[in-house]
């Protein structure tokens, strides 16, 4: 695969009749620092993390050695492939080791998982895609834009990709996160593409490019253990960054040596210059959604909102039922709230019981800090039954 970089981007060379050349080089803007390591620590990181993950599960051990994929790796087998299509652990062993799991996100106060999950593949299938993406994108961006605001972007995207994925991935199911920071560097070439148009000599390969990337997100996503939602969220929140950070940046002019002289080469920016008079608002707009987003998805991670969602269809977003691999089990209400009846009461020490109509009663432990709202949610889940889908 040709990375994105060596021919997406060609600078400006049919320029060269307007370019001024003098017998000395002019002097070349500094260009953006760029940490040589990058992607050789963050893949470290990521693959450190994953025998660890596969150590922890230790396949051959709970399940018949001739049922796990590769049984010859001994403790580091995978799953089978009806459980983990992406070959890796299952997904009690992703939850120990830090990926988004509902039953303990902000349920056993562990929101420290959206951070976590950003280290975390699935299986080798994933992170060899991941890694390809990637570097298919990554190191063009860095060049033109230097480590630090590229790191942001695609820090700032992965969280906001947990987020996205905690507050909507439905119970007995487990999401890593390591693809959706990827997801928020497609949205920052494409962003660049916005503004740098004029630069590609290419265009139409370019946008190809990005929407073959984004196809191969959605369809990883799409398998247990990888949230779309998180993939939404990442291009999303990367998309906003991209607009900040972005913006105020010009990629370096183009210094070549023709017959002997250099030649600076001139850029026509095309777009920018259009987007100059409204930058303003696009500013402050893309600020009050990306600080607002933020502040909105933390408070309701930490209020437990991602305890009271009743989503019938969510699941669909973070498994795709297949007859390749079993989808977590999912647990939805089948008789709507509105013809639920619920009678709460609570004794001298303010600890509440629901009694169902059906006359089966549940302990909900203190109630003076519970609201009509929680008090109905609870109505629900104790009261209105379930179905396995």
């Amino acid at each position: 695969m040709v990375p994105l970089y060596a021919w997406v981007r060609e600078r400006c060379r049919r320029s060269s009749r307007r370019a001024s050349c003098s017998s000395a080089p002019p002097e070349s803007p500094l260009p953006p620092r760029v940490w040589r390591f990058t992607w050789h620590a963050l893949f470290g990181v990521s693959i450190f993390f994953f025998i660890i993950s596969l150590g922890i599960n230790k396949c051959v051990h709970h399940k018949p050695k001739k049922h796990c994929s590769l049984p010859w790796l001994g403790v580091f087998s995978f799953e089978p492939l009806g459980d983990n299509p992406l070959l890796g652990p299952s997904g009690r062993s992703l939850s120990r080791v830090g990926a988004l799991d509902p039953r303990h996100n902000s349920k056993t106060h562990q929101e420290f998982r959206v951070f976590t999950c950003l280290y975390l593949h699935s299986g080798v299938l994933h992170l060899w895609v991941n890694f390809l993406v990637v570097m298919f994108i990554a190191p063009r961006l860095e060049h033109e834009f230097g480590t630090a605001r590229m790191m942001a972007i695609y820090f700032g995207s992965g969280v906001g990709g947990a987020l996205w994925s905690a507050l909507l991935l439905v119970p007995d199911n487990v999401s890593v996160g390591a693809s959706f920071p990827t997801c928020g560097l497609i949205a920052m070439t494409l962003v660049d593409i916005l503004y740098n148009k004029e630069l590609y000599v290419n265009k139409i390969a370019a946008a190809a490019s990005l929407l073959l990337a984004g196809v191969v997100m959605i369809c990883v996503g799409l398998v247990p253990f990888v949230d779309n939602w998180g993939h939404l969220g990442g291009f999303v929140t990367g998309f906003i960054l991209s607009l900040l950070i972005l913006y105020p940046v010009k990629p370096q002019s183009h210094l070549d040596v023709e017959d002997g002289c250099a030649c600076k080469k001139r850029m026509d920016w095309g777009i920018r210059r259009k987007l100059e008079p409204y930058m303003y608002y696009i500013w402050i707009v893309s600020v009050m959604l990306i600080t607002l987003g933020f502040l909105m998805a933390f408070i309701a991670l930490f209020s437990a909102a991602d305890q009271m969602k009743d989503c019938t269809w969510c699941h669909k977003m973070n498994c795709s039922p297949s007859s390749l691999w079993t989808c977590p089990t999912q647990k939805i209400y089948t008789e709507p709230a509105r013809h639920l009846v619920c009678k709460v009461t609570k004794d001298l020490n303010n600890m509440g019981t629901v009694t169902c109509k059906s006359g089966k009663t549940v302990d909900i432990g203190d109630i003076t800090k519970m609201s009509a709202d929680d008090l109905k949610t609870l109505c629900r889940r104790c009261c209105g039954g379930h179905s396995d889908r």
